[in-house]
């Protein structure tokens, strides 16, 4: 099944969202993408995932979409402290406060621990180069990435780990990319 979205001053939805200033209100592709691969990963028995991590997690979007899907443990980064707070606050809202832990963090310093069931990173394409380069990167199960254009997928393609992943799905929504990856 599908989660509804929508900002606070509409309200009546699945999940309720004050996007204040943040990018990542749920209605750029690129989230959709990773939102439309979360629901369909997260009811997949064979995969059962039980914790993730949200890269840019924004308004937290991702990482509550995650906690209403069932998913115990989510931990949810941005690099911006407005949208660590923002991101707190929706997740509160939506009742999964519990399960979503929320973290100021520089991703190009630090790798967040990915001993993760998922790894959800809806990213720009410096950015995810350079986590694609961090060995700490690829300890996850799934990976949903997502926020970049047809012309930027040869590289990051070239940037994959050679072997240990495959694609589940690679798509396109209004010219954003979406990749699934899962460890074999």
């Amino acid at each position: 099944g599908g989660l509804t979205v929508a900002p606070v001053w509409e309200g009546n939805a699945d999940i309720v969202l004050d996007p204040s200033v943040i990018f990542g209100s749920g209605f750029h592709p690129s989230t959709r993408l990773c939102l439309e691969g979360l629901l369909k990963y997260s009811s997949s028995p064979e995969l059962s995932l039980t914790t993730a991590l949200d890269l840019g997690c924004g308004t937290g979007l991702l990482a509550i979409a995650a906690a209403k899907q069932g998913i115990k443990r989510i931990i949810a980064c941005d690099h911006n402290t407005l949208a660590c707070e923002v991101a707190k606050g929706n997740a509160e809202r939506n009742g999964v406060g519990d399960a979503v832990a929320v973290r100021q963090a520089d991703l190009r310093s630090a790798c967040p621990d990915t001993h993760v069931d998922l790894v959800m990173a809806n990213l720009y394409k410096g950015l995810m180069l350079d986590l694609f380069a961090n060995p700490d990167f690829w300890r996850a199960r799934l990976y949903l990435l997502s926020g970049f254009i047809p012309a930027m997928e040869a590289e990051l393609l070239a940037a994959l780990p050679q072997t240990g992943f495959k694609f589940l799905e690679r798509r396109r929504s209004e010219r954003w990319c979406f990749w699934a990856l899962l460890r074999q």
